[in-house]
């Protein structure tokens, strides 16, 4: 079984994870309900290997914005590290109903 991983060309960006996470963490100070910064604090999350904290940080981003593609793909595989398969599957079935680039 193939291991994922969020999307790349996400976490691509977010080389320097220390930094990101302060970034983010700044961010959030400032404009607490941003989806996309949450989706960006939940992507160095998982990066360290934190993904209860990822997987927080990712609902967190889909309770402000439940269309946030990017966010609920960040989930659901966080959801497979964590063993999480109901949680996992119902990222997956709410994916089809989404495109990449959604946020409205």
């Amino acid at each position: 079984m193939q291991k994922h991983t969020v999307r790349q060309e996400t976490a691509a960006l977010w080389k320097g994870h220390y930094l990101w996470f302060s970034i983010g963490a700044a961010g959030l100070l400032h404009n607490p309900d941003n989806p996309r910064i949450w989706n960006t604090v939940g992507v160095v999350y998982f990066n360290e290997s934190d993904y209860i904290s990822a997987s927080e940080a990712f609902e967190h981003a889909i309770t402000l914005n439940p269309y946030y593609y990017d966010a609920m793909f960040n989930l659901r595989d966080t959801y497979e590290e964590l063993g999480n398969k109901a949680g996992y599957e119902e990222c997956a079935e709410r994916l089809k109903n989404l495109k990449p680039g959604d946020e409205q």
